[in-house]
């Protein structure tokens, strides 16, 4: 589990699905899940970047529900965590948190029983 200062606001990187609309930077409390959903537009999941240390968010049943393709966040995703080129993709708008400069040990802001973190191991 994560904690978080309570005057701590996230700052989120949102990444839009369609092309034109510009990828803005958001400022979010930690503890307002309803704001994160409301991004994704639905259930949260989570990936972690291999490389920079950040997390990306987006809609746990995007696919599932044949929603649209998030073709910037997706090639993010390929480029920062390999397990991922080829494999999955994300659908709807998502985000992008990094880690916290005023609590280094701290990732994602997010309790882990609010949202599916995607585990990956590398085939065989």
């Amino acid at each position: 589990m994560w904690f978080v200062s309570e005057h701590v606001m996230v700052k989120a990187i949102v990444i839009p699905t369609h092309l034109l609309e510009p990828i803005r930077l958001q400022e979010l409390d930690p503890h307002d899940l309803n704001a994160y959903r409301q991004i994704v537009g639905g259930n949260l999941a989570a990936v972690n970047f291999i490389e920079p240390a950040a997390a990306v968010y987006f809609h746990d049943e995007g696919k599932l529900l044949k929603l649209p393709l998030n073709l910037r966040l997706t090639t993010l995703l390929w480029i920062h965590n390999s397990l991922f080129l080829n494999e999955d993709a994300i659908m709807r708008p998502g985000f992008i948190v990094g880690e916290n400069r005023q609590s280094p040990t701290c990732l994602t802001l997010v309790s882990q029983q609010s949202v599916k973190h995607v585990v990956v191991a590398k085939p065989n």
